[in-house]
């Protein structure tokens, strides 16, 4: 049976997890109102033009944070044996996992309230 390593392989994790940055960054002007980046990313009460397109960037970055978090499968090592980054794994299913609930969320929560326009949608 193969050996699992518990160790980060050369950062491939780190820079995965780099890639949700820019998400949590934008969450964090909306969520505090910090001026005037939102006014930019929200000029009106309701969503602006450009927060959908800006919003599905950033979404978009977590799998592929997640495929950098995977690179290192890839690789064999000098024996030819190829070894199981666990760190990586969790690393990647983490923003997996992420993308699919947020991008879920947010997806029937646009459709709901920009789309069809129900009332009283928050």
């Amino acid at each position: 049976m193969r050996a699992f390593r518990a160790a980060v392989a050369d950062w491939s994790a780190a820079a995965g997890l780099a890639f949700a940055v820019p998400f949590l960054l934008l969450n964090a002007v909306v969520a505090l109102r910090v001026e005037p980046y939102l006014s930019v990313i929200r000029p009106g009460v309701h969503t602006g033009p450009m927060e959908i397109p800006l919003l599905a960037v950033v979404l978009f970055l977590l799998p592929v944070g997640a495929v950098v978090a995977l690179r290192p499968l890839r690789s064999a090592d000098v024996d030819g044996r190829r070894s199981v980054p666990i760190v990586n794994v969790l690393v990647a299913l983490a923003l997996v996992s992420a993308f699919l609930v947020i991008g879920i969320a947010l997806g029937e929560e646009i459709v709901r309230c920009d789309v069809l326009d129900v009332p009283r949608c928050d």
